[in-house]
Order: structure tokens, then sequence, then C-alpha cells
């Protein structure tokens, strides 16, 4: 399965309006599916961007579910919440015909704020 970096943002914004406080839980993301969700939670985990939970059974495999927002988690989503910025970040980054990794998005995040704060 590939990695969606627009899955992983969407799900870092669900995460974070998440009132209710129901710990753990799984967001349900539109035109993706469980399979799909339940990898990129176990990514960002290993990203440190969250804390989740995995489970394990002989009938569904390992599920994982989302405990909270990691400090690193905060810094990633408010860098690439507005959808302008995170627009111009991944232009940027595949204008160069290189991959959208985390390292890469954090860097052209930060770029495209600055750009846009310097007017």
């Amino acid at each position: 399965m590939k990695r969606d970096m627009d899955l992983a943002r969407k799900i870092l914004l669900a995460v974070e309006e998440k009132d209710d406080h129901v710990i753990p839980f799984v967001p349900a993301i539109e035109n993706y599916d469980k399979k799909q969700i339940n990898y990129h939670i176990q990514l960002l985990d290993q990203a440190g961007l969250v804390e989740s939970k995995s489970s394990s059974t002989l009938a569904d495999g390992t599920k994982w579910s989302i405990k909270s927002l990691t400090f690193s988690g905060h810094d990633f989503l408010d860098a690439s919440r507005n959808d302008t910025i995170w627009s111009k970040a991944k232009e940027s980054i595949k204008s160069k015909g290189l991959s959208l990794t985390l390292d890469l998005l954090k860097m052209a995040l930060n770029d495209a704020a600055m750009s846009q704060f310097k007017g």
C-alpha cells in the first residue's frame, strides 16, 4: 500500500476536531477504506505524530486506533492546516521531481508559510 500524505493530514485533522475525548478511536475519512486508514494510523505512529494502540485478532489482523496527537503531530498540523500552504508545499516538492516525504513536506510547508508571510 502506498503512503498518502493527504490522508495522513486528514487523519490528523480528524483527531484534532474530535472533542468528546473517547479514546482510542479510528476516524472515518471520506473516500478512504478502513485498510488505508489503519495503515496510515500505523505510519503516523511510526513518524511520532500520534500515539496509537494496536490490537490483533486472527480474523481481522492488526488494527490501529489513535490515542492522541503528539507535540510533533500538533506542530505538523499547525504547519499544514492552511489549504493554500498545503497545496503550495506539495506542488513545490512535486515540481522538482521529488517524493513527498515527511521531512521534505516540513521544509516546504515552512517555505510556503514564509513566502505567504512576506507577502
